[in-house]
């Protein structure tokens, strides 16, 4: 997982090069940008993409809801994650 295109990878702010957990060098302190915890939400979405098998995005699609809600599904229109 990257956050940052490769040309820019020197001056990012964060990037995600291999870990995950802990603190990386060029996160924030505390992983808080504004009082938001930034870094502890990259975390728990790699988490959650790692525990999903890796997917790819040609295995996200969008779904509408009867009631006429956007939504993001992954692999069937049943399996709707955000």
């Amino acid at each position: 997982m990257g956050l940052v295109r490769p040309a820019e990878a020197e001056e990012a702010p964060a990037g995600v090069h291999g870990q995950i957990g802990g603190a990386h060098p060029r996160a924030p302190p505390g992983g808080r940008v504004g009082g938001f915890g930034l870094w502890d939400e990259v975390a728990a979405a790699h988490a959650w993409w790692q525990s999903q098998g890796v997917p790819g995005l040609g295995r996200f699609g969008p779904t509408v809801t009867v009631e006429g809600e956007r939504r993001v599904r992954l692999n069937s229109p049943d399996h709707v994650v955000g």
